[in-house]
Formats: structure tokens, sequence, C-alpha cells
């Protein structure tokens, strides 16, 4: 299954959103993540960046309810990191991420990563 940055900055969004310290699976696909299989993919991949982290007495994974196929219980309490912060507000700006999609799309989110950090010194000696 290939990453989609606008689907991942979609899903970081919704967690940085998210009213309480701690959100679920569910509480995402009630927020209208509808595929719990795309949901389960984009959820390890910001995991495996180090954005979100996974309770560690949850387990993330996808069981399809058997009385209703369409829906999936996620079972997954995850909350957003420090970086995954940092990394939010970037997305937030239009200006940048249409920089990063591209970057992402053909190199993956580590271009995206360094140039994140690129932009980051760039500020920071004004």
């Amino acid at each position: 299954m290939k990453q989609d940055p606008d689907y991942a900055k979609k899903l970081l969004q919704a967690i940085e959103d998210w009213p309480e310290p701690y959100i679920t699976g569910e509480d995402l696909l009630d927020q209208g993540f509808k595929d719990p299989k795309i949901l389960e993919h984009h959820i390890r991949l910001l995991r495996d960046r180090g954005y979100i982290e996974a309770d560690e007495k949850s387990d993330l994974t996808v069981i399809i309810a058997a009385s209703s196929p369409h829906r999936a219980i996620i079972v997954c309490q995850m909350r957003i990191t420090a970086d995954g912060h940092d990394f939010a507000a970037k997305m937030r700006n239009d200006t940048i991420f249409s920089k990063f999609k591209p970057l992402v799309q053909e190199f993956g989110w580590q271009a995206a990563q360094i140039t994140s950090a690129v932009i980051d010194q760039a500020h920071r000696l004004g």
C-alpha cells in the first residue's frame, strides 16, 4: 500500500486536534477515516516516524466486525509526540506542504524531513 501525504497530513491534524490526550482508532473511524486498512497503514507510518506513539498497553490491530464487514475496530490508543506537533504545524502551512508533498511522493518522508530541518535552520539563522 502506498503512503498518501494528504491522508497522513489529515490524520496527524485530526490526532492533534483531538480534545483529549489520547485518541483511539475507533475515534478516528468516527471522525471520517472510513477505510480501516488505510487508517491502520498510515497510523503505522506516523508511528514509525515518531510523530505519534501508541499506548504501551494497547496493540495496533484491525478487527473486522463479523456482523458488519464494513465496520472495523482498531484496538489502539495513541497520542501525538512533540515531533508530531512540530511537523503538524509545518503541514498546516499550505505553502510548506505544497513543497513537501512532491518530495514525499518521489523520495519518501525522509526527504521531506531533511527539507524540514533545512527550513528550521534557515529560520533560526534569520
